[in-house]
């Protein structure tokens, strides 16, 4: 199934969200800054930020099928790096409904990471910290990514 995806400004929405899947395919900080680049290319500057790494970054994505049906999910820079949370919605009557609704879900996840991977990066420069004891730099300028990590 097709998906468009657009933002939206309510962060309301994204409130008892919780992390679906990964976008970067391993762990590697080259790939998390161009993840970001990706996200700024296809959703401009994100709802919320942060000069803490685990919490650099927020949007609120509404996934829309071709029959006009609307899935939350929100796409973040957390802990686990760049991520794609939605709400698993525990209303069901059954495990089976639990269930669907959860594979639901992380296929939609699984189409938006595509997206966003397929997009080119664009240049961006973010001076944040991680816990306290070291300071990041996150770029791209010129299509040209780069990482560092130096003590607070």
């Amino acid at each position: 199934m097709n998906y468009t995806f657009k933002t939206t400004d309510n962060i309301e929405l994204s409130w008892g969200t919780s992390k679906i899947l990964n976008i970067a395919d391993g762990f590697s900080s080259e790939e998390e800054v161009k993840i970001r680049g990706q996200i700024l290319t296809l959703f401009g500057e994100p709802l919320q930020t942060s000069p803490d790494l685990e919490a650099a970054y927020n949007y609120v994505i509404i996934a829309t099928n071709e029959n006009g049906e609307e899935t939350l999910l929100t796409l973040y820079g957390g802990p686990t790096g760049a991520a794609i949370g939605g709400k698993f919605l525990h209303d069901y009557e059954t495990a089976e409904e639990y269930e669907q609704n959860n594979q639901k879900n992380l296929k939609i996840a699984q189409v938006l990471k595509d997206y966003v991977k397929q997009a080119e990066a664009s240049d961006f420069e973010y001076v944040g910290e991680y816990e306290g004891m070291l300071k990041i730099v996150q770029k791209i300028e010129n299509g040209v990514i780069s990482y560092s990590e130096t003590p607070i």
